[in-house]
């Protein structure tokens, strides 16, 4: 087992869910400026 390996991997699976978050955000804004006009929130 090697601590430095499994921080690595650590980080890196933080990483890919902040990427994860921030795209599906992306998506949802995007989703609503486009469909503003079809339903009002």
């Amino acid at each position: 087992f090697n601590p430095e390996n499994y921080d690595l991997m650590e980080i890196q699976r933080v990483i890919d869910n902040e990427q994860q978050q921030l795209h599906h955000n992306f998506m949802k804004n995007n989703l609503l400026e486009n469909n503003e006009d079809s339903f009002k929130l």
